[in-house]
């Protein structure tokens, strides 16, 4: 088993590698950090599936599942309200990005702001800094299941893993996605995303055992949504959901698709897939938490699949999940060293300032090496990846300042912006018991100067009809 496991992982490797320096035949600046209205609503929905299904959602919903069974289930559900939210924001991000002839996010919000005084680079630098810092941390997350994972599949120690992970980003992921850029990550993306089909289809084939298995000695929180408390799906769908209007891999492929109509079918294409994924991983635990309660809820996952397959479908299952640590990996990889250009390009030297292809190389470049080194925080890592991602909830107020309000102030959004994350920080650093709810807090401190903002342009609005009314 551990020679074939080496010898199918280095072939998807390298496939990968391949993949990825294909798409380097025609990059520039432009089609490395955006491929502006390039690409087709299939592409898009599976790139998004592909980068959606990673390797960290195998391994945490499949232990949800095992500690709380169906409860986990509430997260697809909140994908579907924040498609709605997304859906609606489609074709603003678009207009105001081929007004601004800008290839970001920052652009969009540079273009917005531009009138609005000097606020709005204290915004933009607040902005990469917080997004840089999110999806920094998500990526070393995917670093660290990697290395979790060579550890429990090849039986070796931990230091041999940390050494397996560091060369397998350094010789692939990061290799090709330096170089490569979106389009890399796109065409990466369906590749590891039909390895990682083939892996749930075979997981569904030898699924007899889960349909006959009795769960009759098990919770009803198990079953009634409750299992982490009745709290925690009414929170999944309250905040969860608007989270998705701040994640820049969902910008990244709005702005790539070839129009709007596009990008709205690659998101609906998306949902059923991601919904699907959801589905098996969370069966997947609840089955392990049936058959084997004693067992470490983190490994609930891999212990169904050595249970439930043979031989050669349990290789061909480890093969999804690697490559479904991969698609997540590159693409974390890529938003975070676009976010660190944007944040370092005013003090880089003279050639590599803004729209530098190879100044964004090495951003990213120093990006992917700080985070693989990060493996070495594997046993503590998991509360980093909530807080990355659940986090992305306090970008929402701000962003809905720069899409929807028909005069966006930028000292409003620094203050949302800036005033929420200090919260989120403050709890997440200092309240270890409240570290999976400190987004909330977060959330709640960066609506006030956006609730404040549209109370004074209410009166003020009143006031002026009344003048106008009174002659």
């Amino acid at each position: 088993m551990l020679t074939a496991v080496l010898i199918a992982t280095g072939a998807y490797a390298v496939t990968n590698f391949l993949i990825g320096f294909w798409k380097l035949r025609s990059t520039d600046f432009a089609s490395y950090v955006s491929s502006r209205s390039s690409m087709g609503g299939g592409v898009i929905g599976l790139s998004i599936v592909g980068t959606a299904v990673g390797g960290g959602m195998f391994f945490a919903v499949s232990q949800m599942g095992y500690e709380a069974g169906l409860a986990v289930l509430a997260l697809p559900v909140s994908y579907l309200l924040g498609y709605l939210l997304l859906l609606r924001a489609v074709p603003r991000i678009r207009k105001y990005l081929s007004q601004a002839g800008g290839h970001t996010l920052y652009d969009v919000v540079e273009f917005r702001f531009k009138r609005t005084g000097s606020g709005a680079r204290g915004y933009l630098a607040l902005l990469a800094l917080v997004t840089l810092g999110m999806y920094g941390f998500m990526l070393a997350g995917q670093f660290a299941v990697l290395a979790v994972f060579y550890m429990d599949i090849l039986d070796v120690s931990r230091a041999t893993a940390w050494g397996l992970s560091l060369g397998v980003v350094a010789g692939t992921t990061l290799a090709y996605s330096v170089v490569g850029g979106i389009k890399k990550d796109v065409a990466t993306d369906i590749f590891q995303m039909a390895v990682t089909g083939i892996g749930l289809v075979l997981i569904c084939a030898y699924s007899g055992r889960i349909l006959v298995t009795d769960y009759g000695q098990l919770p009803k929180s198990y079953f009634n949504l409750t299992g982490y408390g009745v709290l925690f799906p009414i929170g999944i769908l309250l905040f969860f959901s608007p989270a998705f209007l701040g994640r820049y891999d969902y910008w990244q492929r709005i702005i790539a698709a070839r129009d709007d109509a596009s990008a709205k079918r690659g998101l609906w294409l998306s949902f059923p897939l991601i919904g699907f994924a959801y589905i098996v991983f969370c069966v997947l635990g609840l089955f392990v938490r049936a058959v084997a309660p004693d067992i470490q809820p983190s490994q609930a996952g891999l212990w169904g699949l050595r249970t439930l397959l043979p031989g050669w479908a349990f290789l061909a299952a480890i093969l999804a999940i690697y490559g479904a640590v991969m698609s997540t990996a590159d693409t974390l990889l890529n938003v975070a060293g676009v976010s660190a250009y944007r944040l370092l390009s005013p003090v880089l030297p003279l050639g590599m300032k803004r729209g530098s292809l190879l100044g964004v190389r090495l951003t990213t470049l120093g990006v992917g090496f700080s985070a693989s080194l990060m493996v070495i925080l594997a046993p503590d890592i998991v509360d980093l990846i909530v807080g990355g991602f659940s986090s992305l909830v306090i970008l929402v107020p701000s962003l809905v300042v720069v899409l929807f309000f028909q005069r966006p102030n930028s000292r409003c959004g620094a203050l949302s912006l800036g005033l929420g994350y200090l919260v989120f920080i403050l709890l997440f650093a200092f309240a270890a018991d409240l570290r999976k709810y400190a987004f909330m807090g977060g959330f709640v401190v960066a609506m006030v100067p956006v609730l404040v903002s549209l109370l004074v342009r209410l009166v003020k609005r009143q006031t002026i009809i009344e003048r106008l009314s009174a002659g």
